[in-house]
């Protein structure tokens, strides 16, 4: 008897390569955001949290065509709430006229 080997197609073995540079990666990311933000997972808000984060809001305001996210990044930190003149709106959304952004940096 003759023994064969079992050998795989080489789209097989590509397939296989790319799953495992996948893993990889992902593990590298997951590694990264680790790394950076010190935690291993995003938590679930508190009350004290979201109070902290309120009152250390730093409020931006102005007359011109802009969104919020834009106007917070001027100042370095993240857009959490957004107002244009009496409604409340997206941080993302562009308009035009007077505007109150309240910003955090957590």
């Amino acid at each position: 008897m003759k023994k064969t080997k079992n050998k795989h197609r080489w789209d097989e073995t590509m397939v296989i390569a790319v799953m495992i540079v996948s893993v990889l990666c992902i593990l590298l990311m997951l590694a990264s955001y680790v790394n950076v933000t010190g935690k291993a997972a995003s938590s679930v808000p508190t009350i004290d949290g979201v109070l902290n984060m309120i009152n250390g809001a730093t409020v931006v305001t102005g007359d011109e065509k802009i969104n919020c996210n834009f106007a917070c990044a001027k100042v370095k930190q993240t857009c959490i709430l957004a107002k244009h003149e009496t409604k409340l709106i997206s941080c993302s959304e562009i308009f035009e006229g007077e505007y109150t952004c309240f910003c955090t940096s957590t």
